[in-house]
């Protein structure tokens, strides 16, 4: 069996292998099959005139392992990295390889930890960076072929960086394209448009991205085989392929440049959300199949951003990879098979200071290191670097490993984060009150307490039934069963009489985190609404018959205004709506409203105050607000001292500093 020699950390020693024979790939056509030999030998990252390629592939299934040769002894590698060698000297690659199943003792904890702070030096200094996805099918060379014909084409117009356009700049692109569609339909010259615009123009009139709905489309199959692979999940691929200087992909015997790749599929993504398919009948179906975030894929987004903005501007934070509260794109957001390497399978990308506070060491537990991370980040947000504070954190089990403080990445990098933090900027009911400087320089307490300054505010004296959940989809946020009877559920807790008037209305404001019209308006308008915008809100939450016809004209006025009216396809042109149409918009609006209280239920408290808070909150909490945090806490009492964490809530009449024209007394919080 191959024995690793130790690498010498003070001379940045890194081991290297070359595939034996595959300077001779026609001699092996006789015997594919042959083992796959190795020679390896150290080098070091001191050397100037270092060359070499490094491999970035997932591991795979570890139920079945392949024998190779290293150094005529042999070794053993999972099925994907010999089904990667073996394409690699079939194509005869002779360079030499950094491959970190191979180059790196996998049995030696110090050495993994080290080499594994030197991990962006190594990617970064590789002169090309194999991307190797997995073996093909008839689909993927299909797809991967007609990234191959349109890319340059694409790279040439500097496609990809429409990934980072503004609002305002779509809308000139878009008109921009409107012009070649009327100069085309005109039979006018082929020369109207921008190099981008014609571009666009061509790829949305290729008759395989938009396919009939009775004909299946090979190539549409090809782009989701290729999107959908365990690749572009695996955590360690971040840095991977935001390191890589030059980088290549490789779908089993097909392979094309990562910045070509890029613009190909940024091209089809952006196309689709410019809405180029309405502009003409035959492109109703462009990109048909494609869902709107499969290319939302972590490694190429940071790559783009860093590439395209200034670097002295952007840096990419910690926070920013691992927070997502967008919809999994039928594959996680990132996964691990040691939880660890959540984080230190990023180190080499983070900042200096984010590296030097998170350090690579195996001989911690994840829980230990989950911890570290979600301490480290409250602190970082304590200093203002971001917004993290502990109204982001999701509560755990009490009963759980972790601490009910420290949120599960290895959850979040699953599905996101599927319930929604109550503030996003728009409420200071204690933010900006700061954390004592004694707190902030002690790193926020230690091992599994969270120490936390803030005040006392109420007690929970009742809660509200939560409404049943489903997830039609595990990758996909979980909806209300039954949006109806919950807003019926909320008039019975409350109590409402028949009548309905103002005085509700923060009931309906605690139930939408603030203003149920923003929500479902638009929530970045900030024009006054529409006057008969309440009304109509308060007749939609208590599932009224509402008749069309006899709608007041402000109520028309505000329902026509909202995104759902214009999402649900109605007319606008129609002057009254139909009873059906009323109902049906109604019911998504609950729908809706919903899915913003996702995983949360109403309570009241000893003072009066209605909240809306996570769900598992119980009479006997107590209501806190927390320096620097928007949004009020909820904390649980613990036998033996301090507080277990059960989330934020939104808790009307005090999200804006209300309750600290009291003076409330300072308290610590010790949270487990």
């Amino acid at each position: 069996m191959f024995v690793h020699r130790p690498l010498q950390e003070s001379n940045r020693e890194i081991r290297l292998v070359r595939i034996v024979g595959s300077e001779f790939p026609l001699n092996l056509l006789a015997n594919p099959a042959k083992k796959i030999s190795l020679q390896l030998q150290h080098a070091s990252l001191n050397d100037d005139n270092l060359s070499y390629a490094a491999v970035s592939y997932t591991w795979g299934s570890t139920a079945h392992l392949e024998e190779i040769e290293i150094n005529g002894a042999p070794f053993f590698v999972h099925d994907n990295l010999h089904d990667a060698l073996l394409q690699f000297r079939q194509d005869g690659v002779d360079s030499w390889l950094w491959v970190d199943a191979i180059c790196i003792q996998q049995s030696d904890d110090v050495e993994k930890a080290w080499q594994l702070m030197i991990m962006r030096q190594i990617f970064s200094s590789a002169n090309m960076v194999h991307l190797w996805l997995g073996r093909g099918c008839a689909e993927s060379d299909m797809a991967m072929d007609f990234v191959s014909r349109v890319g340059p084409k694409a790279q040439a117009c500097d496609a990809a960086s429409l990934a980072l356009y503004s609002y305002e700049q779509g809308q000139e692109l878009l008109a921009d394209i409107k012009n070649i569609v009327y100069a085309r339909d005109a039979g006018f010259s082929t020369d109207v448009g921008s190099k981008l615009g014609t571009f666009l123009y061509d790829l949305i009139s290729e008759n395989d991205l938009s396919p009939d709905p009775w004909r299946e489309s090979l190539l549409i199959n090809g782009l989701k085989n290729i999107l959908c692979r365990d690749y572009w999940h695996r955590v360690w691929i971040i840095q991977e392929v935001t390191l890589a200087q030059e980088a290549v992909v490789i779908v089993g015997g097909k392979k094309v440049p990562l910045d070509i790749f890029d613009a190909v599929f940024v091209s089809i993504w952006h196309g689709r959300k410019l809405g180029l398919r309405y502009l003409r009948p035959e492109w109703r179906r462009f990109g048909w199949h494609l869902g709107g975030t499969l290319y939302d894929i972590k490694s190429l987004d940071i790559r783009r951003q860093l590439r395209y903005k200034s670097a002295e501007t952007t840096s990419v934070r910690l926070l920013n990879i691992l927070w997502d509260n967008g919809s999994a794109a039928h594959r996680p957001f990132y996964t691990a098979t040691d939880p660890r390497d959540i984080f230190f399978g990023l180190l080499g990308i983070l900042p200096e200071q984010e590296r030097h506070n998170i350090r690579a060491d195996y001989s911690k537990t994840f829980v230990e290191v989950f911890t570290e991370v979600a301490r480290e980040l409250i602190s970082d947000g304590d200093e203002g670097r971001h917004r993290f504070h502990l109204d982001f954190c999701v509560p755990g089990e009490i009963d759980s490993p972790l601490p009910t403080w420290v949120p599960d990445w290895r959850d979040i990098g699953m599905h996101g984060v599927q319930t929604w933090n109550v503030s996003s900027g728009q409420f200071w009911a204690a933010g900006r009150h700061t954390q004592p400087t004694s707190a902030r320089r002690s790193k926020v307490g230690h091992g599994r307490i969270l120490s936390r300054f803030g005040c006392l505010v109420d007690m929970v004296t009742d809660v509200m039934q939560p409404p049943q959940w489903f997830q039609a989809n595990p990758g996909f946020p979980s909806s209300i069963r039954d949006p109806d009877a919950w807003c019926r559920s909320i008039c019975r807790f409350m109590q409402l009489g028949r009548d309905s008037g103002p005085a509700e209305d923060y009931i309906w404001r605690t139930v939408s985190f603030g203003e149920l019209e923003r929500t479902v308006l638009n929530p970045h308008r900030h024009e006054a609404y529409p006057n008969g915008s309440l009304g109509l809100c308060r007749k939609v939450m208590r599932v009224e018959h509402m008749d069309a016809a006899s709608l007041p004209e402000d109520e028309d006025a505000f329902a026509r205004s909202t995104p759902l009216f214009r999402n649900m396809g109605f007319d606008p042109r129609v002057p009254v709506f139909s009873d059906e149409q009323l109902a049906t918009l109604a019911h998504r609006w609950r729908e809706y409203t919903g899915s913003v209280a996702r995983n949360r239920t109403l309570f009241k408290t000893a003072k009066g105050m209605l909240g809306l808070g996570h769900v598992g909150v119980q009479i006997g909490d107590v209501l806190t607000l927390i320096w620097g945090v928007e949004a009020p806490i909820v904390l649980r009492e613990r036998d033996g001292g301090g507080f277990y964490f059960r989330g934020d809530a939104y808790v009307d009449g005090i999200m804006r500093g209300e309750f600290l024209m009291t003076e409330p007394a300072q308290e610590e919080f010790y949270i487990y």
